[in-house]
């Protein structure tokens, strides 16, 4: 494949590391490389459009060999780029964003789907879901157009907490990138601090103790299956069912001790570090574990069953059909995508850490429905506690950390610290080089990855933290046509979209 590539006229250059291919080609020949990958090499994924300087590109997968390219191409402001919106659906709405954020004109008009207005034609009416609703998160609002209570028309209003995060992060040095990231999502931080720890160890050659491998694995799963929890809580309040809402608050408080007496705080604490994680084991915490993922795997399992079976409780959630061909197109991922019955999980197509030694299962649904992403992430979580059992049973002896390379941790009782070492390492961090870092892992959502450039200083010169969340939330828009408007915050909640991880 990359030899037929990199003999393509239109190919300026390329360059190969490992599984990510970048690619420049010119503006003119930019639609059709892109056509050619999608068709023949079935790069069908789009995972994001960005610009970085005077280049727009487009990042681009293979689900089946998991290759990433990054096509990119120079652009000029006065000169208009072809718009690739006929591959990708989401690509119209990452096209878009490009062009409010950096004012490039591509060749169609994207201010009429940006600030167009609802308007009431005859028996329709504009109904709308506002941003203090709780599942808003005060975030967004949502404009619907609806006819005999089928919506016809959908807009969304959003930018109201606009945290123009991956600039922030820019100029930083890689510790300081690591310390903030919990800002763009304290829900979900563990694996935006992981995948930035592995780019940045994966880059430089370094390689972890097993046991800091485990450990990071095992609090991925952690907030995996927390992740999931605050899912089944928020249908159970759209659905009005407190006793579902009760039980699974139990579990989360369970899981979330977990993490409580690993670190000593429920506040949020990085645990991970370049190189290894912070924290070693405290003294009785494995067997205190166990016993307490056995708690909840045994209620959650019996509690979920009778759920399942309810026959009311499928007529309500079947709702907001999404097909494998859109799920794809519109750039679906983790559970969501699964939900459509597409077997992808990066911790079993691109095993990554210990994945491909552990055995679990994928959970797939059939017809992309509310109830099938409510039944994916409910065995997910069994699947979880099965990784994290199957963990704490084989549990790495040695170090946490690479040793004398990062003292920048704490440890569980705050023994005695050398403070030249603090010292040395917090003001010489790991340098970001000029060449790019990108990596990709399985977040508790779909995929989360970073891609980044360094600067001579060997700090952070341009920042982009992939997520799945906009594509969810575009998704949303073509789920809820055509189905009834009173399920459409019901859809909404089982995409579980975050909007922190929107407006970044």
């Amino acid at each position: 494949m990359i030899d037929s590539i990199k003999s393509l006229t239109s190919v300026k250059s390329l360059e190969v590391k490992k599984n990510f291919i970048k690619l420049e080609t010119s503006i003119e020949e930019l639609s059709d490389i892109l056509s050619y990958l999608n068709v023949h090499y079935s790069f069908k994924y789009l995972l994001d459009v960005f610009v970085e300087d005077e280049y727009i590109n487009y990042l681009i997968q293979n689900l089946e060999d998991n290759v990433v390219i990054n096509v990119c191409c120079f652009f000029q402001p006065d000169i208009r780029v072809p718009s690739n919106y006929h591959i990708w659906k989401n690509c119209f709405h990452k096209e878009g964003l490009c062009q409010e954020l950096y004012s490039i004109e591509f060749d169609f008009n994207k201010k009429d789907v940006f600030l167009g207005p609802l308007t009431t034609v005859n028996d329709e009416e504009v109904l709308k879901l506002n941003s203090n609703n709780i599942y808003m998160n005060n975030d967004l609002n949502i404009y619907f157009k609806v006819g005999d209570n089928l919506i016809k028309e959908v807009k969304i209003e959003q930018g109201f907490h606009y945290k123009n995060f991956e600039a922030f992060l820019e100029k930083k040095n890689s510790q300081e990138v690591l310390l903030n990231l919990f800002r763009l999502n304290f829900k979900r931080s563990f694996g935006l601090e992981t995948v930035w720890c592995k780019a940045i160890e994966d880059y430089n050659g370094i390689e972890l103790s097993d046991k800091a491998i485990a450990l990071r694995m095992l609090f991925l799963e952690v907030e995996r299956v927390v992740n999931h929890l605050n899912y089944f809580i928020n249908i159970a309040d759209e659905l009005l069912y407190p006793q579902l809402k009760s039980k699974v608050s139990t579990w989360k408080n369970l899981i979330t001790n977990v993490i409580k007496n690993y670190t000593g705080n429920r506040a949020h604490l990085v645990i991970n570090c370049i190189g290894g994680v912070r924290f070693d084991i405290p003294r009785g915490w494995v067997s205190q574990t166990i016993n307490t993922l056995e708690i909840i795997n045994n209620s959650f399992c019996d509690y979920m069953s009778t759920i399942e079976s309810s026959s009311l409780w499928k007529e309500r959630l079947y709702c907001g059909r999404m097909n494998s061909t859109d799920a794809i197109s519109l750039g679906l991922s983790g559970p969501n995508l699964r939900a459509s019955g597409i077997n992808y999980d990066i911790r079993k197509n691109d095993p990554y850490y210990f994945y491909g030694d552990l055995d679990f299962n994928i959970p797939l649904g059939i017809e992309g429905t509310a109830l099938d992403r409510f039944l994916v992430r409910k065995v997910e979580v069994e699947e979880s506690l099965r990784i994290i059992n199957q963990i704490l049973d084989n549990i790495p002896t040695g170090d946490i950390i690479v040793s004398d390379f990062n003292y920048f941790r704490r440890n569980f009782y705050m023994s005695e610290i050398d403070k030249l070492k603090y010292q040395e390492s917090v003001l010489n961090p790991i340098k970001i080089d000029s060449d790019y870092h990108y990596n990709l892992i399985e977040g508790a959502n779909g995929y989360i990855g970073v891609y980044g450039l360094g600067n001579s200083d060997g700090n952070l010169n341009f920042a982009k933290i992939l997520s799945s969340e906009y594509c969810s939330l575009e998704a949303f828009k073509n789920i809820v046509i055509g189905n009834d408007f009173d399920d459409a915050l019901l859809v909404f909640n089982s995409l579980d979209i975050h909007m922190s991880e929107v407006e970044k």
